[in-house]
């Protein structure tokens, strides 16, 4: 056979090797050459996919059937569609890309008498993405008009667009073949997989590129880059789930059965267990096919309670450049579980049948105004008593966001902000597109599930709210009005953020001493003189300077900080205001005269509040989901000190000399004092008082 590059990188779209760099090039590609290869393509225009399945036939058994009816497959018939024309005429055959065609012995085609029809080619092509259908269709070769670009809207089908696909989308490309020869009884039936990922190839730091996958572990192999790269994490393998995935819900009675697909398309074998709330384990492992489906029946769900079920691949199959297991260690082979997943492992909670739900202050099929985040607020039924309610928000085939929330009263509120998240995931879509940036105004098209769950045992109850496109459903309504804020508030005009300043934070001259004013975490920062409030409101993330002077309070100045609220502090010397973004996982600092940005701290945790120190060098962070207090520099956000386990810090103060800081446990009311360096002083438990 003559050599053909089943492997090629295109980082500017042009596909066809000697392409002037000023030449125009639609950018088409065809599937990948091989089963189980990997297509990272641009998001946009011009990139393209071509559906069109060929075969190999090194035995030429198959092959000499075709060519004796269309000899001219030699001189590249039915190439049509491919760029530049030069390249027509390649014969087929010698390059391995041989024609599904339907004939007949006389000669005549199948459109014209499909009855004398004897040796029938064909295929089957199918290209989906999770919950969408992309392309399918049955045809013949010589179908140059099935391509499709991939800002195409896939007929406004639910959680698609206009900007049709975005980076960080994924889709699966399956064919079946069929060729049957009534004269000789030879037939043949194959099965293909591969698979797409959508890039942004401005800052993909390889860009367009057909390649196997597994970043050059086969060895002989190119150095592909990650499969996908999407919510912090690499994929360099991951799972996709049927009916039982994150965010399902069972009742008692019904079965579970594990199953989905493994991506990229390699076999392999999928091993895990599904675990009961009283602890019985139910492992498994099964087969993952040639075209990375797999199946595994999995115990009824006898109980109720919260089952885990643990599910991680393992590719070792067949790939373009070899077998993974004959070519690499076990302990090598790709691995990984769901998108979005802390580890392989997800809840399912499991109802008693005819329970009732966790009910929502939400309308049925409201609109929402996707200016502002989407603010939920649901209630537990009456007589469950729970501290914390979970929530799992999903996208069809990846999890985007998982945590607890605190009760109050029954009442629990969750806000989901899609701006934020599609920093992190860019595939949420969230603008309508639009050459000038003013026109591309904040829009939702996506499909997201939320599932709530609290309690334990036969307590446990569960609610669920879907948000299609900008529309709320509900599992259950309490007929209570919704949180106005996001959709019948006022909407203000965007804001322009300035740009950063570059000043640095004053070293305070300010000593501390009992009749100072002490800094401290909240919603709320009071300067010294109490002229002055800074407020911050939590869900919109906008915080405000307020002058206190006279009767009537005035507002002098707002900002926009991009993110959740959870605390405000000033520094010691009232020149700079700290605020502590939970969602984004960030400290922002801005001048506390100007509200002009100074600059913005990565933290490694979820920080509730922010604290600094008096010689502002220093910031202490109260990382709730690490269960930590952190000292950083002020600067740079580099790690200090790190204090041993606090259950969910939630606030800070200094003790009035300046030389030790508190906090407080969220759920356990415990308080704990420490040093400046983060070592724990005393723990105070939370003892409720007695009367003597």
């Amino acid at each position: 056979m003559k050599w053909r590059a089943r492997w090629f990188v295109a980082r500017n779209s042009h596909f066809i090797t000697g392409t002037p760099l000023d030449a125009f090039d639609m950018g088409h590609t065809c599937y990948p050459y091989e089963n189980g290869d990997v297509a990272w393509l641009g998001d946009r225009d011009p990139d393209s996919l071509f559906p069109n399945l060929t075969f190999e036939d090194p035995q030429g058994e198959i092959s000499s059937l075709v060519t004796e009816r269309w000899p001219a497959v030699h001189d590249g018939a039915g190439r049509a569609g491919l760029y530049p024309d030069t390249l027509r005429h390649e014969d087929r055959l010698a390059i391995g890309e041989m024609p599904f065609i339907s004939s007949s012995s006389k000669g005549l085609s199948a459109s014209m008498k499909p009855e004398a029809v004897d040796q029938w080619g064909y295929f089957y092509s199918t290209s989906w993405r999770p919950g969408i259908s992309v392309r399918s269709h049955v045809a013949e070769d010589m179908v140059p008009a099935s391509y499709w670009f991939f800002d195409d809207v896939y007929g406004y089908q639910f959680g698609v667009g206009p900007n049709g696909d975005l980076p960080g989308d994924i889709k699966m490309n399956y064919g079946g073949t069929v060729f049957r020869d009534r004269a000789t009884g030879i037939r043949h039936y194959g099965a293909y997989a591969s698979m797409l990922v959508l890039i942004n190839p401005e800052i993909d730091p390889i860009g367009r590129r057909v390649m196997p996958p597994f970043d050059g572990l086969i060895p002989g192999s190119p150095p592909s880059g990650p499969l996908l790269e999407i919510g912090g994490k690499r994929y360099d393998m991951f799972l996709t789930y049927g009916a039982v995935a994150p965010g399902a819900v069972l009742e008692v009675g019904d079965q579970f059965c594990v199953s989905g697909v493994v991506w990229p398309p390699v076999s392999g074998i999928v091993r895990g267990s599904v675990t009961s709330p009283t602890g019985k384990r139910t492992p498994f492992e099964t087969p993952s096919n040639a075209v990375g489906l797999f199946n595994n029946p999995c115990p009824i769900a006898s109980e109720p309670g919260e089952w885990i079920v643990t599910a991680e691949g393992c590719c070792n199959g067949k790939t373009s450049a070899g077998v993974i297991a004959d070519l690499v260690s076990e302990e090598k082979w790709p691995r990984g579980g769901g998108i979005g997943l802390e580890n392989t492992s997800f809840v399912v909670p499991v109802v008693p049948r005819q329970a009732e739900s966790i009910a929502f202050d939400l309308a049925q099929e409201r609109h929402l105004s996707p200016r502002r985040p989407f603010i939920i607020r649901g209630h537990l039924p009456d007589g469950l008593s729970a501290q914390h309610v979970q929530v799992l928000a999903s996208l069809p085939g990846q999890v985007i966001d998982c945590r607890d929330l605190p009760v109050e009263k029954g009442c629990f509120t969750y806000i989901y902000d899609p701006q934020n998240l599609s920093k992190r995931f860019p595939n949420i879509d969230v603008t309508l597109p639009s050459p000038d940036p003013i026109q591309r105004q904040p829009t939702w098209y996506d499909t997201v599930t939320f599932t709530f769950w609290a309690g334990d045992g036969e307590a446990i109850r569960v609610g669920t709210v879907l948000l299609q496109g900008e529309y709320v459903y509900a599992s259950a309504s309490t007929g209570r009005s919704p949180p106005q804020h996001t959709a019948d508030e006022k909407v203000e005009k965007p804001q322009y953020k300035a740009s950063r300043t570059g000043k640095q934070i004053r070293p305070s001259t300010v000593k501390a001493a009992t009749s100072l004013h002490v800094p401290h975490s909240s919603l709320l920062a009071l300067s010294s003189s109490s002229r002055t409030l800074f407020a911050a409101h939590r869900w919109s993330g906008e915080v405000a300077r307020i002058s206190l002077g006279g009767f009537k309070a005035r507002v002098d100045t707002t900002a926009r900080t991009g993110g959740e609220i959870r605390s405000l502090a000033l520094s010691w010397d009232e020149s700079v205001l700290y605020a502590a973004l939970s969602d984004s996982k960030e400290v922002l600092t801005l001048d506390a005269g100007n509200f002009m940005e100074i600059l913005r701290l990565p933290i490694s945790g979820e920080p509730w509040a922010v604290l600094p120190s008096p010689d502002a060098d220093s910031l202490f962070i109260a990382d709730f989901d690490g269960n930590r207090i952190l000292r950083i520099n002020v600067k740079n956000g580099k790690v200090k000190n790190t204090s041993p386990t606090i259950a969910r810090p939630s606030c800070l103060t200094f003790a009035p000399e300046g030389d030790s800081i508190y906090t407080v446990g969220f759920r356990t009311g415990e308080i704990t004092q420490l040093d400046l360096e983060c070592r724990i002083l005393r723990r105070i438990p939370a003892v409720p008082h007695r009367r003597p």
